[in-house]
Parts: structure tokens; sequence; C-alpha cells
């Protein structure tokens, strides 16, 4: 609900209708309310509407995971007010909390004669839970593993809904990969990735089933047409077992999300070429190398260039971005820049990470390269990852223009 796009009553009949006949239906909710004061962080802070929390309950919807880079975005106040709201409209919330142990409980069902369990983890690091204070649940604590080894005795079906990977890229991370690929070895049944903003392929590792990134469904994104379709994982549990898992493909049109039963043949390839590379071990390396080197070429490298440059550098590099950046930390409350901010995310956030280290050794012979890929697969690939809807850079540059003298009248 971060857009004039969507209709006041958002999610298409038929959508509604699954979702309310769902025995349990989640989703995640990616925002706070701007209550407390925001976070200094690099990118948005987001706050959802006001009618946002009730608009989901109506739906049909029994809980949201608020693990995520987004549910910490006005500090806890903020998210205390997010979980006060879900309450009231009688949604439970996990994935954060008061504390670390709020923040990594699960919420249980029974359904049927099967007990269900679903935890929300995040890789990003924006003010994640601690023993006494509050956020979310961070995937790579050292107790998770321990935490979902008891989960495992306790229930019959664990799910994860994973926060993490790239955004608008058509396959995880090494790192990403890797480490859901763990959790699956570790008992969880199911794991649904989210973050990225657009689709990824999914693929059955360990008799668990690993979905990368469901992409976008209530946010809208204009200027990115891969943000308008999506998919939702339904699953069926029977007898104390998963009997089937199938994926519900969405889009974005007229100021509705709406189910679709076809696919068109390009998206269906996609998903189709993505799940085929992350399901095989040699394939997704030489794909990873090569997508690697290029986002750091477009993404990465320029951000380190420019990393201690003067501000006159900075403004004749780069004019717009850099009175973007001036006017957002400039006033807060802790003598940040965005440079600084930047090259922290690079290096706590371990799929930035991935890619800036993947890259360097590749480069420095530290590790083999490997067999070069057939890059027009990878093209296609990132073409409908991306798909930015044409825009010159005329219009781009009005855009945050417009952020920006918002931000100084306001």
């Amino acid at each position: 609900m971060n857009s004039e796009f969507w209709d006041s009553d958002p999610i298409g009949p038929n959508l509604k209708t699954q979702i309310s006949e769902s025995s349990l239906a989640i989703c995640n909710l990616e925002g706070s309310q701007s209550i407390g004061e925001p976070i200094n962080k690099l990118g948005p802070n987001l706050n959802f509407g006001p009618d946002t929390v009730s608009i989901l309950s109506e739906s049909g919807f029994d809980a949201v995971s608020l693990a995520n880079n987004h549910s910490m975005d006005y500090g806890k106040k903020g998210l205390k007010s997010v979980i006060d709201d879900c309450f009231e409209k009688n949604l439970s919330t996990f994935g954060a909390g008061k504390d670390k142990t709020e923040a990594i409980k699960p919420i249980g069902r029974t359904i049927g004669s099967t007990s269900v369990c679903v935890i929300g983890l995040t890789e990003h690091r924006e003010q994640i839970s601690s023993e006494n204070d509050a956020g979310t649940a961070y995937i790579y604590d050292y107790s998770i593993p321990n935490h979902l080894e008891e989960l495992n005795q306790k229930y019959d079906i664990v799910v994860a809904m994973v926060h993490g990977g790239i955004e608008y890229t058509p396959l995880p991370p090494h790192s990403w990969r890797s480490h859901l690929r763990e959790l699956a070895k570790s008992g969880v049944d199911v794991i649904i990735g989210h973050h990225p903003h657009n689709p990824q392929g999914w693929e059955i590792f360990n008799n668990s089933c690993i979905f990368y990134s469901l992409g976008n469904w209530l946010m809208y994104n204009d200027k990115f047409a891969s943000t308008h379709w999506s998919y939702a994982v339904s699953i069926t549990l029977e007898d104390g077992a998963v009997s089937d898992v199938s994926m519900q493909f969405t889009e974005a049109l007229d100021g509705k999300v709406k189910s679709i039963n076809n696919l068109n043949k390009n998206r269906r390839k996609y998903i189709d070429v993505s799940s085929r590379i992350v399901s095989n071990n040699e394939e997704y390396n030489e794909y990873w190398n090569l997508l690697a080197e290029r986002l750091f070429y477009e993404r990465y490298e320029n951000k380190f260039e420019v990393y201690g440059s003067s501000l006159i550098s900075k403004l004749i590099s780069d004019p717009v971005g850099t009175i973007d950046d001036i006017t957002k930390y400039t006033g807060q409350k802790s003598n940040v820049s965005a440079d600084e901010l930047r090259l922290l995310d690079f290096v706590h956030n371990q799929s930035h990470l991935d890619v800036v280290q993947n890259v360097l050794e590749n480069r420095t012979n530290y590790i083999s390269n490997g067999t070069e890929p057939n890059s027009e697969v990878l093209d296609n690939l990132i073409e409908i990852a991306e798909d930015r809807v044409e825009r010159g850079s005329l219009d781009r540059n009005l855009d945050r223009f417009n952020i920006i003298m918002d931000r100084i009248i306001n």
C-alpha cells in the first residue's frame, strides 16, 4: 500500500477468496508507522498507509512476518505501533519483537491433525533484536540452528519466511542460496524468500522446497514492471506431512492485485530457467560468477570510487544524487554520511558482501573463474528481473528533484 496506484480495496475478489479460505494465510508486512524518529540507514524509511493493516485483516490474513529491513525504520516506537495495530486487527505477528526471544518465536497452529509453525528471519542488520532490546530476528544469529532443531521436535512441519538477497536480480547470491540450503538440511520443510522485489526461481533440496523470492505484491513501483507480478505459495498438509506445494501467480492490474491462471510465455520461461539454474550447482556457480561481475560493475564499483571524494567532485559527477544524499542525512541525530552508510551496508549485508568478495577473488585469481556460461541466457533473465519502465534521464532526475524539494519543505 505504498502507491496511489492501488484501489481502496486492492485485493481482487478471487484472490481474496483464496486467502480467506486458507487455514493459515500469511504475508510479509514491510514497513513501519512513522510514530518514532526515522533511523539512520541507507535507502528510504518506509511507512505504510493507515489502512494497510485493516485491509490485510479484512482480506483474510491471519498473520504477518515483520522480519525485514523496514520494520525498524522508525525505531522501537514504530515497531511497537505496528505490533499493537496488528493485535487490534486480529493479525498475529512474528519475526520481530521487544527482544530476541519474542522476535524468533514462531506462530504455531494445528491444521487438521498436523501441527505447523512459521518463523520469520532476515539477513538485514538494521536494528536486529538482542537479549534485551527490540528488533528483528537475524537469520545468522548463533542461536538459530538450535532453535530450529527445537521447533522440529515440537512441530510436524516447520516453515521459514526469510528476507534477503539482492534487489532486481534473477538469482540468489551464493551465500544466501547456501544458507537457505542449510536451513533445509536442518529440517525446515518449506522456505519462502522475499526482498529482491522481483520473482526468482525455486528448487527442491533435501526434500524441502525453497522459493528464493516471491516478488512484490502490494508494493507497486511504477519504475519497474518486474514488481507488477509475483507469486504466492500454497502448502497442503496431510497426516503430519506436506502433501503438495504450488505457486499461485498474481499481477497488479487496474489498482488491484489479482490471481492469474496463465503466466505469459516470457515470464514462465524466466521462472523455469531461473529454477533450473539454481537447482544445479555447476550451472549456478557459472551464472552467479557472471552475474556478480555485472552487478559489481553496475552497482558497486563506482560507489567505492567516490568514497572519500570531495563534495565538489561528487557534485560534478552526480549533482542530483549528491544533493539527494545531503538533504537526506544532514540534520540527523548522528553525524553520518551517505557514503559511510553505503559502505557499511556493503560489508554488513552478507548478500552485498558476496558480490564484492566474489568479484575480487575472481579478479585476483584467488579462486578459479570456471567455465564461461551462455551470456545470452543471463541477459534474458536480467531483462525480466529488472524490466525497467522506459523513462528518460530527465524524468528520473525530476523524480529525485521532487523528493529533494519535499524533504526541504517538510
